[in-house]
């Protein structure tokens, strides 16, 4: 999968960035979001689905980058990655309506 180099986002243009080691809170993460820089950080060391929900992750971490109660909400962005993930890979059509 190739990475875009940009996203808009919530009407903000965002960076997408691979990047080789990436931690967060002290541990390795697959992503980040970085708001204060309208960036979003991919592992360059995975690939596929996995690195597919890294930016769907991240990417809906920078949809709520205003609201923190999302936005720092890791279980909900967990539910919200794994149920649009699925939703767009179950319907190919719906993809191709943008």
């Amino acid at each position: 999968m190739i990475l875009p180099v940009s996203m808009k986002i919530a009407g903000l243009r965002w960076r997408v960035l691979p990047r080789a080691r990436i931690i967060h809170d002290g541990k390795r993460a697959d992503g980040l979001c970085k708001p204060d820089e309208q960036e979003l950080l991919v592992s360059s060391k995975i690939d596929g689905v996995r690195k597919r929900r890294a930016l769907l992750h991240e990417a809906l971490h920078a949809m709520f980058w205003d609201d923190v109660a999302v936005y720092e909400n890791e279980p909900l962005i967990l539910k919200l990655e794994e149920r649009m993930d699925a939703m767009l890979e179950d319907n190919p059509e719906f993809r191709g309506m943008y």
